[in-house]
């Protein structure tokens, strides 16, 4: 069986990031390891006399939701035969049943997060094969996303762009600071704080921030 080494993931658990072929020596097989995210269906409705059912997706969600991904990855690498038990244990003992974030080498910047389980172990004299999954993940990849604004810039147009997932910003504040979106100035306290009214669609969106001091501006961009 021959693996590919041109792809590795970044598994991040516990506030520690592990690189699967630098730290452990270990070529993903696979390319489906970022299974289809899963359509909820409790949205459609079956209504009498009506051919095929409704989707109440738009009128009552605002529009289709998803409920999970499957993370699958088929690591291999070559040990001692004798080795592989212990491998597999130290795999277990740090990733098993916890929260872990990936990040694939082919998707850079962005990020998958799921509990994570290891499932089918086998391994031939000295090639192991094993499967580093998160059957319930997150449907959406993420990228963490920081606009630092200067202080008395609140005549400069600041552009958030949002790929799919809905969002609320959050903004750091050191100094009060007023917010103008779409024609409506939004006062915010110093501190870390959301503005509920500022909720931004999939697109492109601009808005002015106002203070003496700078400004963060932090949201979690969404894709599929």
């Amino acid at each position: 069986m021959s693996f590919m080494k041109t792809n590795s993931v970044n598994i991040t658990v516990d506030g520690t990031t592990y690189n699967s072929l630098t730290d452990f020596g270990l070529a993903i097989e696979n390319t489906d390891y970022a299974g289809t995210p899963v359509l909820a269906t409790d949205t459609l409705v079956q209504v009498p006399g009506r051919e095929g059912p409704l989707d109440t997706a738009d009128a009552v969600f605002g529009g289709a939701y998803f409920i999970k991904r499957v993370i699958s990855i088929s690591f291999g690498g070559i040990r001692n035969a004798e080795d592989w038990d212990s491998v597999i244990s130290t795999f277990r003992n740090l990733f098993e049943g916890k929260t872990v974030k990936v990040e694939f080498a082919t998707i850079p910047g962005w990020y998958f997060t799921g509990r994570c389980v290891i499932n089918a172990h086998k391994h031939r004299r000295a090639l192991g094969t094993f499967l580093f999954q998160i059957p319930n993940a997150d449907p959406y990849r993420y990228r963490d996303i920081t606009i630092t604004v200067p202080a008395d810039s609140g005549s400069d147009p600041i552009t958030l762009n949002v790929t799919r997932k809905t969002v609320i910003p959050t903004f750091v504040a050191t100094d009060n600071a007023v917010v103008t979106y779409q024609g409506q100035l939004y006062p915010i306290d110093a501190g870390t704080r959301q503005i509920s009214a500022i909720k931004l669609r999939a697109g492109t969106h601009i808005l002015y921030v106002q203070s003496t001091s700078n400004v963060e501006i932090l949201y979690k961009d969404g894709s599929l």
